[in-house]
């Protein structure tokens, strides 16, 4: 018994996936974890008849044939007893692939995740049927590689071992608040939104007191992306980024004509908050600094 999320092969269909795939090729043996969890490339006609059940089935039609297939997947083994309902009530597998993001953003979602009871001469599969929130991630543009490496594979499953006992309030609930919305965003599609979503995750790091939000954003979060090692910062980007985030929360919007300086722009935002929320779980000094507004002040001036 286990859950699953598949991630799809999908990005083998870019233009430079054959330069892409021999210089970071993607992982395939198994990546193993914690808590009964690992990522690995599953058994094909495993792996097709896991998808062909999450997939919408038709009545009188044909169903559309797939043009895709599996890359690799996220996977929690069960005990033998657990009942084939309740996929991943404790968010544990959901945790991984979200951490997984923050090493190597991937379009890895949930419209292919099920419960799967497996033995020597049955198989049983249950979608998630996840409700209400988008089953589906998207990424930037100008991203080029959907997918981990081996490497990747294994920082993501040792991020998630090390941030597994990490409660609060001795983990900063500023860090957790900026990874909910960080993979909020890769839900959403639309810009206008996911601009929002980012601008609010990095005032979750670095806002203080109740005034100076502007300037605080101006200052802070380039000094942030530097600590990060996140592609530099200006001042006066940061300020135009927090323009457009008031902006776009009062109604202007790009819908979809967002110039390509303003899609780079988004994505040394989205870069600084991922690598930012990564260190908070990888190094303890740093995540101190968010624990307090005093110790938030003196780390980045404003």
């Amino acid at each position: 018994m286990f859950d699953v999320v598949l991630h799809t092969n999908l990005g083998m269909f870019a233009p430079n996936y054959q330069q892409l795939a021999g210089t970071d090729p993607p992982v395939t043996d198994r990546v193993q974890a914690v808590s009964g969890l690992y990522i690995e490339r599953l058994d094909l006609e495993l792996a097709k008849a896991i998808m062909d059940t999450c997939e919408p089935k038709t009545l009188g039609v044909m169903a559309p044939v797939r043009q895709f297939a599996h890359m690799y997947g996220y996977v929690r083994e069960l005990p033998p007893q657990t009942s084939v309902i309740g996929w991943d009530e404790d968010h544990r597998l959901s945790r991984l692939v979200a951490i997984s993001r923050l090493i190597h953003p991937t379009s890895v979602a949930f419209r292919y995740a099920a419960r799967v009871r497996q033995n020597n001469d049955s198989l049983s599969i249950l979608p998630a049927e996840i409700h209400g929130l988008s089953i589906d991630t998207f990424l930037s543009p100008s991203h080029k590689r959907d997918w981990l490496t081996k490497k990747e594979a294994e920082l993501a499953v040792e991020v998630d071992a090390n941030s597994e006992p990490l409660t609060q309030p001795s983990f900063p609930r500023r860090v957790s608040r900026a990874l909910w919305y960080f993979d909020y965003a890769q839900k959403t599609y639309y810009a206008d939104l996911r601009w929002t979503l980012i601008a609010t995750a990095l005032e979750a790091l670095i806002h203080t007191g109740t005034r100076g939000s502007t300037k605080h954003f101006t200052y802070r979060v380039p000094a942030l992306a530097t600590d990060v090692g996140a592609v530099a910062l200006t001042p006066d980007e940061c300020e135009a980024a927090y323009d457009y985030r008031s902006r776009l929360s009062h109604g202007d919007g790009f819908l979809s004509d967002m110039p390509a300086a303003d899609i780079a722009l988004y994505d040394k935002l989205e870069e600084t908050l991922r690598r930012a929320i990564l260190k908070a779980f990888r190094e303890p000094d740093f995540t101190q600094i968010f624990l307090t507004d005093v110790s938030i002040a003196a780390r980045w001036k404003a």
